[in-house]
């Protein structure tokens, strides 16, 4: 299942990656062999080549960082903020240090 997941995770770049393996795939077919043993070979290729790209996106991919409120917020104050008791002081604090993290 962690490959299916890895695979999710990545979605669009490995359905592009799948349509051009295909295309590829339709090209060798019709040019080198079209047997049953090379079908099952670059159906075998194909899905590894997926998976190994699934695998390398995911140890790559940057994680963005959590977004703040906008500045506006810190000096208007948010009223959804400030009926749950945050101040502005409060959301300052915080805001300094998510930026050092």
């Amino acid at each position: 299942m962690r490959i299916a997941t890895r695979c999710g995770e990545n979605s669009l770049p490995i359905y592009c990656l799948g349509v051009l393996l295909a295309l590829a795939s339709r090209v060798a077919l019709q040019d080198i062999s079209d047997g049953l043993p090379m079908q099952i070979a670059l159906s075998l290729g194909g899905i590894l080549i997926l998976v190994i790209a699934a695998m390398l996106l995911n140890s790559i991919k940057i994680k963005p960082r959590r977004q703040l409120p906008h500045d506006d917020t810190l000096v208007h104050g948010d009223p959804r903020l400030m009926r749950s008791g945050l101040s502005q002081l409060g959301l300052a604090t915080v805001r300094a240090i998510h930026e050092r993290t």
